[in-house]
């Protein structure tokens, strides 16, 4: 006998929850997902670098603030194809009631590129536009950085060396999906 084969990397699934404090259009990269997992802030104290190498979307859930009496409150997601041969997926909700919440759930399409597994790279996979008050959770499966792939990074204005923080979804330049109940900074 030997011992069993066993899967080395650490791996994880987990919900994260984002508010929205603007209205707007919000491009989400790898990097953002990447970083918004979990980063640790570097010796330079103005640089985090990722947790996780790589990160797969299993779902996004999205609840808009009611409107106002007769107003209307729309939550969009884009889905972003994988070639310029492959259509964009859109799913949007909209309410007039001040009883019941825009509000959607979505898994990313075949082949878009939101349907991968991800690492570290610029390309925008999912669009989200949004309104002010509006909660957006990103269900995430998760491979911990084990020296194989290059870490995502990014610049932010402070932290404190060794801290792990939980980045803005649309990242730590715009910082307009902000974590609830999360360290965090930008």
């Amino acid at each position: 006998m030997h011992p069993p084969q066993l899967k080395t990397n650490v791996q994880l699934s987990h919900v994260y929850r984002f508010m929205c404090d603007n209205n707007g259009t919000y491009n989400i990269t790898p990097d953002t997902l990447l970083l918004a997992a979990g980063c640790v802030c570097s010796a330079t104290n103005t640089t985090v670098v990722g947790i996780f190498a790589s990160c797969r979307i299993n779902y996004v859930e999205v609840w808009a603030p009611p409107a106002s009496q007769g107003a209307l409150s729309t939550v969009s997601l884009e889905w972003l194809g994988l070639t310029p041969n492959e259509p964009n997926i859109e799913v949007s909700d909209s309410s007039v009631s001040v009883a019941y919440p825009a509000y959607l759930r979505a898994r990313p399409p075949n082949r878009s590129l939101g349907c991968f597994w991800q690492t570290t790279n610029g390309n925008d996979i999912m669009q989200l536009t949004v309104s002010s008050g509006t909660l957006i959770d990103v269900s995430l499966s998760l491979v911990m950085f084990d020296q194989d792939l290059a870490r995502p990074s990014a610049s932010v204005s402070t932290g404190v060396v060794g801290e792990i923080y939980y980045l803005a979804l649309d990242g730590p330049s715009s910082n307009h999906l902000t974590p609830i109940a999360m360290n965090t900074t930008h």
